[in-house]
This record gives C-alpha cells, structure tokens and sequence, in this order.
C-alpha cells in the first residue's frame, strides 16, 4: 500500500509491534507520528525511521489516560507539521 504524505499516529510505537508497524508505515512513504509513554523507547522509534529517511515525530502519550490522547491529536507540534491525521 502507499502512504505517501498520509499522517499516521502509531500508539505504542516505542517497542514491539507498534514499533515495526510505525517503521513499516515510514517504509511506505507515510508521516508518522509516535506516541508512546516510555519516552527514550518513543525517541528511539522515532530515529530509527529517521535514520532509514523516513518522516516522524514523536509526542509522549499515556493512552490510558484520555487527556493524554485528546492531547496527541491536538498537540500543536503534531498540526503545525503534519495539518492533519489520516484514518485507516
């Protein structure tokens, strides 16, 4: 599939399976946002895909806590680069 200049938020990307699909959505051209509590694994992710020349962010998030999300989608980092999240 492509996802080229689609934005994707990735919950629990700092690790595991949310880390291999944030890498893999990167893979496919997409602009991927990755939200993970553990701050250094989110980091992490986020670089990975950097290095590999793909596009991401990354914003602390508890998705346990509802605040925490309403604030990902709302974040002003996450809309002032990116406008906008995509749905799948």
């Amino acid at each position: 599939m492509h996802f080229k200049d689609r934005v994707v938020i990735v919950t629990g990307a700092g690790s595991g399976i949310g880390r291999c699909i944030a890498r893999t959505y990167a893979a496919c051209g997409a602009k991927v946002v990755v939200a993970d509590r553990d701050g250094i694994a989110g980091r992490q992710t986020r670089d990975l895909i950097a290095e590999t020349g793909g596009d991401a962010t990354f914003v602390l998030t508890d998705v346990g806590q509802p605040a925490e999300v309403i604030a990902l989608v709302a974040r002003t980092e996450v809309c002032s680069s990116y406008q906008q999240a995509d749905k799948y």
